[in-house]
């Protein structure tokens, strides 16, 4: 027959799974949060690399127009 001690440790045991399980349960709810940032945050980068390179494709073709009308039509 078990005596009060082991009863005690085994019901320490289940308490501390029970807090080991809910500790992972919450780190994976938290990275799956960060996950989701993550997505967002790779998004706005690729809509921002959009913008850009076409605010300064104008640009550089306009460079790029007026050096050979330089260097051929002079």
């Amino acid at each position: 027959m078990p005596t009060l001690a082991e009863k005690a440790r085994v019901q320490n045991v289940v308490h501390l799974g029970q807090r080991f399980d809910d500790l992972k349960e919450s780190f994976n709810q938290r990275f799956e949060g960060v996950d989701q940032r993550l997505d967002d945050l790779r998004a706005d980068i690729r809509s921002l690399r959009t913008l850009v390179l076409g605010l300064h494709t104008p640009v550089v073709l306009a460079i790029l127009g007026a050096a050979l009308k330089y260097l051929f039509f002079q």
